[in-house]
């Protein structure tokens, strides 16, 4: 990573600290808008849990960068079942 680029990583987790501990506060103090803050929050960790998960399922690990044929394929196959479906009705 490119020194701007780790500056600019490290500003947005301080933000994001910075954001959690007043959230934390105000939830200690029982605020509605650390509530609703904490909703936020929760909904921006699953959202990025999910795509790392997905991530993680199709990278190969023999060849770290390279994405694996056979995951992609499966893929394609799920998302597809209805158009072979029909495909093999008519056949």
């Amino acid at each position: 990573m490119t020194r701007p680029g780790s500056i600019g990583m490290a500003v947005f987790v301080a933000a994001l600290s910075v954001f959690g501990i007043a959230t934390g506060l105000g939830l200690l103090r029982m605020k509605q808008w650390a509530r609703i803050s904490t909703l936020i929050l929760a909904g921006f960790m699953a959202v990025m849990s999910l795509s790392a998960m997905a991530l993680l399922a199709t990278v190969s690990p023999e060849h770290p960068g390279r994405v694996r044929a056979d995951r992609i394929a499966l893929w394609f196959l799920i998302r597809n079942k209805p158009a072979f479906q029909r495909v093999g009705a008519t056949a």
